[in-house]
């Protein structure tokens, strides 16, 4: 946090900056994507995990340990950037084409500092200036065009999300990847984890 930034936010919420400091104090966890340490992550939207959602089993974040403090990426930005870096799939991002919808912002950082060809960020409902508006089961590019598209979490809103799939298929060049990570509640019925089991 700037010098600046430090004095308005003490000034205006006092018990936020007494919060944060509490926070990034201490050693006991460290961000794997800005590598700093703390004292523990920030729960979803600052509340505990309610009843409602321990018992549904939800599979996809950790809601109680949630948002880095100090660069405010998320545990799927984490799970994600560790992904990456396991199976060395930024070797595809540098000097690559990539498609990226509902960008995450961290990745977004990351997936730029390997400086690709091209980087398309896209979202059906853009929230920044440098996000085009693209519907992903009418995506408007031509066939073979990337070498990477990055669609999580998206494709469980899309209502014919096969026509989103068959689209995405389309734009992948040849020997492209596609990474396509959708959250899941352990007690979905047998359709529902029949229909996506060949994309898991």
């Amino acid at each position: 946090m700037n010098p600046i930034a430090k004095i308005i936010t003490v000034v205006k919420h006092p018990c936020e900056w007494i919060q944060w400091k509490y926070e990034v104090s201490g050693k006991k966890h460290k961000c794997y994507i800005c590598g700093q340490t703390f004292r523990r992550f920030r729960p979803f939207r600052n509340a505990m995990r309610s009843t409602f959602l321990n018992k549904l089993r939800m599979v996809g974040s950790d809601i109680s340990k949630h948002e880095c403090p100090v660069c405010h990426c998320n545990d799927r930005e984490r799970h994600l950037a560790m992904y990456f870096d396991k199976l060395e799939l930024w070797n595809k991002i540098t000097n690559g084409d990539i498609l990226h919808f509902a960008p995450e912002k961290s990745i977004s950082n990351l997936i730029k500092k390997k400086h690709p060809s091209s980087y398309v960020k896209a979202d059906l409902f853009p929230g920044e200036p440098d996000i085009i508006r693209v519907d992903a089961t009418k995506i408007p590019f031509d066939d073979n065009k990337f070498d990477v598209v990055i669609c999580n979490h998206v494709l469980e809103h899309v209502l014919d999300d096969d026509k989103a799939l068959s689209e995405i298929f389309r734009v992948l060049k040849p020997n492209g990847i596609a990474i396509l990570q959708r959250s899941e509640e352990r007690r979905v019925g047998k359709e529902c984890r029949s229909r996506w089991s060949p994309y898991h």
